[in-house]
This record gives structure tokens, sequence and C-alpha cells, in this order.
């Protein structure tokens, strides 16, 4: 049953970093039988058979289109966790499904004010990591971050958001003078870049702020992500680097 299929899945990737390969040996079996049940499948467990294929790096096409066609299907019952998960599996996967990407960017504009922060960054990151330039999409997503960020202090979750969606936000164009305030009003609360961001945070924001000229534009947030940048010895060849829209090759280069 499609329910046990994703236990046995989402089982792997906790086990994975204690068993190594030999618990990938379960994989196969598990592509196989989903494969072959895949109308069975619930729009969250299409979303969990694919992140759990991400998370442990299962590239097995055949069993990603029958997740892609399957999820073509049924895309208006999917949620915000779903399309998040969904977009972020298959991005980080390298898989570019065009018709997929096109149907979660379409089904996602209308309830993005449902979204957490995370499934917010999940999907702009997913869109810059493929190179899918979707201007709608991402106004929509810089709108429900400047919404969620009202009101809010010292959200590590926001932060991480924030840097994951600007650079996205900047390649599509869509960051204009609103949502440049509101990230930065909220990435100025006293302590934050400092005690919660991470390298790579640091090294997305001024990847931006290069971009986006926040020198000019935000001076205040381009001075503090400057000094923290030189704390943690950050350079240049960091945040103007490729590898920065696939965060596990940054840190292997730039940690």
């Amino acid at each position: 049953e499609p329910y046990t299929l994703v236990n046995v899945a989402w089982s792997v990737t906790q086990l994975r970093p204690r068993m190594g390969e030999r618990v990938m040996k379960l994989m196969p079996s598990v592509a196989e039988q989903s494969i072959a049940t895949i109308s069975k499948f619930e729009p969250r467990q299409l979303s969990n058979m694919a992140w759990a294929c991400a998370t442990v790096n299962e590239r097995n096409m055949a069993l990603l289109q029958k997740i892609a066609d399957a999820t073509l299907r049924r895309i208006h019952e999917f949620h915000a966790q779903d399309l998040g998960n969904t977009a972020w599996s298959f991005a980080t996967l390298g898989i570019k499904n065009a018709a997929l990407m096109d149907a979660i960017a379409e089904r996602a504009v209308p309830i993005l004010s449902t979204f957490m922060p995370q499934h917010l960054a999940n999907v702009a990151w997913s869109y810059w990591r493929l190179g899918i330039r979707s201007h709608a999409l991402m106004k929509g997503v810089c709108a429900a971050m400047c919404e969620k960020s009202r009101g809010a202090r010292h959200d590590t979750g926001l932060l991480k958001a924030w840097a994951a969606v600007m650079p996205a936000a900047v390649d599509a164009g869509a960051a204009d003078k609103a949502v440049t305030a509101a990230c930065a009003e909220y990435l100025l609360e006293p302590g934050l870049l400092h005690s919660k961001a991470n390298n790579y945070n640091i090294a997305a924001l001024m990847r931006s702020a290069a971009l986006d000229d926040w020198q000019a534009k935000q001076p205040e947030l381009y001075r503090a992500l400057v000094q923290e940048a030189k704390r943690r010895r950050i350079t240049e060849a960091a945040w103007v680097s490729e590898l920065i829209v696939d965060p596990p090759k940054w840190l292997a280069r730039f940690r």
C-alpha cells in the first residue's frame, strides 16, 4: 500500500546516515511497487515519495515521471506542503519538468498566503535552481513573505526563507522597493544576522545585494551584510559562484 511504501522510503532517509549504501538496496523494490500502485497515492504520499527520493539522491526516472504525471492529474488537490516538497524534490534532483513546474506555479499562486516560510523558501529556491523565471509566482512569494514578516521577531525560519527567496526574486525581477524594504526591516533586527544566519544565508543575501544594488537601495542592510561577511571571511568568490544555487556543492567548496 502507498502508506507502507512511503514509510519505508522515509525510513531509508533516516537510516542512510548510519547504514550507508546497505539500506539503499530497499529503494529499487520501493520504486517498482510504487510505480505499480501510483494511482492509489494521495497527494501527500506523492510529494513525500518525491521528497524521499531527493533526500537520498535516488534518481529513478521511471518512478519520478510517474510521480510527475500523477501530480499533474491531481494538482488541484495539492496544498502548501505538497507543492513545496514536490518542487524542492525535482529541483534537488536537477529534473526540469516544465509541465510539472508550470502546474505547481499555477496552483500555488492563489494560495500562497497559506504557505509557511519554509514552503515559500522551497518554492522560490526550486525555480531559481532550475532556471525557471516565473515572475507571477515570485511576486506572490514576495508578497507572502512581506506579510509573514510583519510583526515577526527573531524567527530563524523567516531569516532562512528570506535568504532563499531574495536571490530568486532578484533573478526573476520581482524584488521591488517594497519587497527589499520588508526584507531589510526584518533582517536588521538587532543580533539576528550575527546569531541566526549561517554562512550560506549571508552569501545568498550578499549575492542579492550585489545584483540589486542594495548599497544604494538599502544601505543599512548592505553595510550589515558586508560586516557579517567580513567577520566570517566570506569572500566575493563565494557569492558570485554559480554553485550558490546548489547548497551542498556550495558548502563543499566554500564551507
